[in-house]
């Protein structure tokens, strides 16, 4: 993974740290989510991060790896997306499952923002960290395969919501984007970590006697 010093990324950083500064909770906050990683269930374990590479309208042949998931759209037209992948999936997994922890509304790491925050969830073409000639931007997106779910932010209810289940490979890629159509502007963001807030996903691997 690298790092990238662009105004994009400097523009994520302010935000996420001024998020964080305001965001204290009072002795009137409403209690939030135990920021408590969720076990995996008997026979589950899961496999490397998500990588995600963050798509931008406004540096569009640059990709952006990272560990934070940002869509944003303006003027009623996408302008940000966010492609996430993991690899090293073992050949003998039987069962993928892709989940959405949510976060407290207090958390710090977490914004929402806008109107119409509807957010289609795809698996796509795989692409690898390994192989950064796969990584995708702006200009070259991955490929879409199936719409796996639409989320709206701030999501209610569940704390675990279930994306879908999909065909375990070793690679496996999905992509991030608001729904099209949607009027007005508005962001999505968050700090990606695996069963604490996000996107994560659960495999059941075989085991042979």
């Amino acid at each position: 993974m690298f790092v990238v010093t662009s105004p994009l990324a400097i523009c994520v950083a302010l935000l996420f740290l001024l998020r964080a500064a305001i965001a204290a909770p009072s002795n009137n906050a409403e209690p939030g989510l135990k920021a408590t990683p969720d076990l995996p269930p008997p026979g589950a374990n899961r496999p490397n991060l998500v990588t995600f590479d963050v798509l931008s309208q406004s540096f569009p042949d640059q990709p952006f790896l990272t560990n934070t998931f940002h869509v944003e759209r303006s003027g009623g037209k996408n302008t940000v997306m966010s492609a996430f992948t993991v690899g090293g999936i073992a050949p003998n997994t039987t069962n993928c499952t892709l989940w959405w922890r949510k976060p407290s509304s207090r958390d710090p790491f977490y914004l929402v923002s806008g109107q119409n925050r509807s957010v289609d969830i795809w698996t796509t073409k795989p692409w690898f960290t390994e192989k950064p000639r796969t990584y995708p931007t702006w200009h070259n997106p991955p490929k879409k395969r199936q719409l796996l779910k639409q989320l709206e932010f701030p999501t209610r209810g569940k704390n675990k919501i279930l994306i879908g289940s999909v065909p375990c490979h070793h690679t496996l890629s999905f992509l991030g984007a608001l729904t099209l159509g949607q009027p007005g502007d508005a962001l999505t963001w968050w700090l990606n970590e695996q069963g604490i807030r996000g996107f994560y996903l659960w495999l059941k691997v075989q085991k042979f006697s």
